[in-house]
């Protein structure tokens, strides 16, 4: 697994199309290496910001449903 881990507020600016090319760079190739632990993360920061969450089990990464 990789050193490098979401932190809520990364995410958060992602969810929210504010962070820089290069920061959604690194967090998608890095939940696309299936990291639980972030996986989480973008589970959490998307409830709270409204959207509605599902995920399926064969996918690799949560699906936002808008």
């Amino acid at each position: 697994m990789s050193k490098f881990h979401v932190r809520r507020d990364q995410m958060e600016r992602f969810l929210r199309g504010e962070s820089s090319q290069q920061e959604n760079r690194e967090i998608i190739r890095h939940l696309l290496a299936e990291c639980e632990l972030c996986q989480e993360t973008v589970r959490e920061a998307a409830s709270r910001q409204g959207f509605k969450v599902t995920a399926e089990a064969e996918a690799p990464v949560v699906r936002i449903a808008g």
